[in-house]
């Protein structure tokens, strides 16, 4: 027997809340990526600041010139930082917002599958039912 219509549009929700976490769990996993991006980042500038040696044993030129890129190395350095920290704050956010979506998505599959379990026993009654009258019908026509 067909699923009552009610049974249809749950599911529907459920498959809906499935798709939403999907499509957070998806956009976590970007943002993480970013963020190990921004890391790496901090990583290999720091890298180049070390790399480019003391600017105090070069000539003054030449050592000016030195403190004037590892300055910028290091405020690019720490722009990175910043915006890897933002991004940190970011997928606390995703993450609490997944957690929720994945709650919803329990609560309503949890609701059609009770649902389900209802109907499921409500049609084996009916079976049930129908086969007794059946037999009934038939125990009746064999003593007359």
């Amino acid at each position: 027997m067909n699923k009552p219509q009610s049974l249809k549009t749950l599911d529907q929700v459920v498959s809906l809340r499935a798709r939403e976490q999907e499509r957070i769990n998806l956009e976590l996993a970007r943002q993480q990526a970013q963020l190990e991006r921004y890391r790496r980042n901090v990583q290999r500038l720091e890298n180049l600041c070390e790399q480019s040696g003391a600017s105090g044993a070069m000539p003054i030129a030449l050592s000016a010139n030195c403190a004037d890129y590892k300055q910028a190395v290091m405020d690019l350095a720490y722009a990175q930082r910043e915006e890897a920290g933002r991004h940190e704050t970011e997928l606390v956010t995703t993450r609490q917002a997944l957690h929720a979506a994945m709650r919803r998505h329990g609560a309503v599959d949890q609701a059609l599958q009770r649902r389900l379990q209802g109907w499921t026993a409500e049609q084996a009654v009916r079976a049930q039912k129908t086969q007794d009258e059946l037999a009934t019908q038939v125990w009746w026509r064999g003593r007359t």
